[in-house]
């Protein structure tokens, strides 16, 4: 993984940030008419890649399997403003077993018990996407955008 040079946070931090938010991360890659595709899924960070799930029939798997180039986003929706982006090489995957379960126990944790069954019972169907990152930035506004509790 190669960290950009302005990034505010070095490997350490973006992996523990990485590891702790539940914001879904904003995967983008190129449809073959050329117009990008952006998706919202789960996402688990293990060493230098990040997995997520996604249906064997979805665009984004489909897309993603004639062009592998992607960029991503992690980040807060909330002040402050902090989070991560970059870029990377996915590969689909058959077997989302080893993930899917870990990514419902960090999004869903005990709840929505209906849609972690629906999800389990439809394992055969998922794919597993890993993007080998290649480059990766954090910023964090936390500095600039201190929260007035006068108000």
């Amino acid at each position: 993984m190669r960290i950009s040079d302005n990034s505010a946070w070095q490997q350490l931090e973006i992996q523990a940030y990485l590891a702790s938010t539940q914001t879904p991360m904003r995967l983008s890659t190129t449809k073959p008419d050329g117009f990008p595709l952006i998706c919202s899924v789960w996402h688990y960070i293990e060493k230098d890649y990040l997995y997520a799930v996604s249906h064997k029939d979805s665009l984004l798997v489909k897309t993603l399997l004639n062009q592998p180039k992607c960029a991503f986003d992690i980040s807060t929706n909330e002040p402050p403003y902090k989070g991560i982006r970059g870029q990377g090489l996915a590969d689909i995957q058959l077997d989302a077993s080893h993930y899917l379960p870990k990514l419902i126990d960090k999004f869903l944790g005990q709840n929505f018990q209906d849609l972690q069954q629906f999800l389990m019972n439809r394992l055969d169907e998922e794919r597993l996407i890993v993007i080998n990152i290649n480059k990766i930035s954090a910023w964090d506004f936390s500095g600039r955008m201190k929260l007035d509790k006068t108000n």
